[in-house]
C-alpha cells in the first residue's frame, strides 16, 4: 500500500479507499455471521482501513514540505488528534455497546469512516508530488542507499510497536479475567493514556528542537522498557493507571 500510494498523483485517493475499507470491514461485523468469514474480512478489510493512519501521517509531510512548515510540529499535531480519538472513542463505543448492542456500534463506527472518506476527498487540499522513479530497480536501488542505523531504528520503532499492540489486544482480556477488575476500567486505562498524550505530543515539536530527535526518541524507548518490564507487577485499578504515565511518555 505504502509503495503504490507513492506511486498516485494524490495521496487523498488511498485516504478514501483505505476509510471505504474501514466501512465495509464495519459492515461486515454487523450483518455477517459467519465465524471465518468475519475473521476473513475482518483480516483484509480491516488492515486496508489502518492504513488510513500512516497515509495521514504521509499526507502531512507532504502538506508541510509544500507549505514550510515544521514538519515535527505537523507530525505532533496530528498524533495529538489520533490521541483525543483514544479519549473519546473507548468510552463511547462502551457506552453504545452496553446500551444498544454491536449493531450500533458498528454502524456508528461505519458512518465515522465514511465521514472521514468525505472529509479527504473534499475537504484536504490537494498536493502536489513530485515525480517518483517509476522504473523496476528504483525501489531497490532507494533502499540500498538507507543508512544501517536507519535500518535499526526502523527495526526498534516496528519492535515497540509490536509489542503496543500485544498489549492493546491481551489488554481487556487480562484486566478482567486474570486480574478480575471491572471491564469499565479498560476504556479508562485507553482513555487516560491518551488524554495524558494530547500535551506531550503538542510539545513534542519544540523538545526535539530542544533536545535533539535522537534523544527524544531514545528516552520514550527506555520508557517502553520500562512500562512493559513492570506491568506484569500491577494488579489493581490505581497501579495500572499510574503506569499509563510512562506508557503516554
Amino acid at each position: 500500500m505504502g509503495r503504490w500510494s507513492d506511486r498516485l498523483a494524490d495521496r487523498r485517493n488511498v485516504l478514501v479507499l483505505a476509510a471505504l475499507a474501514g466501512v465495509a470491514g464495519a459492515g461486515a461485523f454487523a450483518l455477517v455471521r459467519e465465524y471465518a468469514l468475519v475473521c476473513a474480512t475482518g483480516a483484509f478489510l480491516g488492515g486496508l482501513a489502518h492504513t488510513y493512519a500512516s497515509q495521514v501521517f504521509a499526507y502531512s509531510r507532504e502538506l508541510a514540505e509544500l507549505t514550510g512548515r515544521s514538519l515535527a510540529r505537523g507530525t505532533a499535531a496530528v498524533r495529538a488528534v489520533f490521541s483525543a480519538g483514544w479519549v473519546l472513542g473507548p468510552p463511547a463505543g462502551l457506552f453504545l455497546l452496553t446500551r444498544t448492542g454491536f449493531g450500533t456500534l458498528y454502524a456508528s463506527l461505519a458512518a465515522l469512516l465514511l465521514l472521514a472518506a468525505l472529509l479527504a476527498r473534499w475537504v484536504l487540499p490537494r498536493v502536489p508530488r513530485a515525480g517518483t522513479d517509476r522504473r523496476a530497480g528504483g525501489l531497490r536501488r532507494a533502499l540500498s542507499g538507507v543508512p544501517r542505523r536507519t535500518w535499526l531504528l526502523l527495526g526498534a520503532a516496528t519492535a515497540v510497536n509490536v509489542a503496543d499492540q500485544m498489549y492493546l489486544i491481551a489488554l481487556a482480556a487480562h484486566v478482567t479475567r486474570d486480574l478480575g477488575l471491572s471491564a469499565a476500567l479498560v476504556g479508562a486505562l485507553a482513555g487516560t493514556c491518551a488524554a495524558l498524550e494530547i500535551p506531550l505530543l503538542i510539545g513534542a515539536g519544540r523538545l526535539a528542537g530542544r533536545l535533539g530527535e535522537e534523544r527524544l526518541v531514545g528516552a520514550a524507548a527506555v520508557l517502553a522498557v520500562a512500562f512493559f518490564a513492570l506491568l506484569p507487577f500491577a494488579a489493581s485499578g490505581p497501579s495500572l493507571l499510574l503506569l499509563q504515565v510512562p506508557n503516554a511518555l
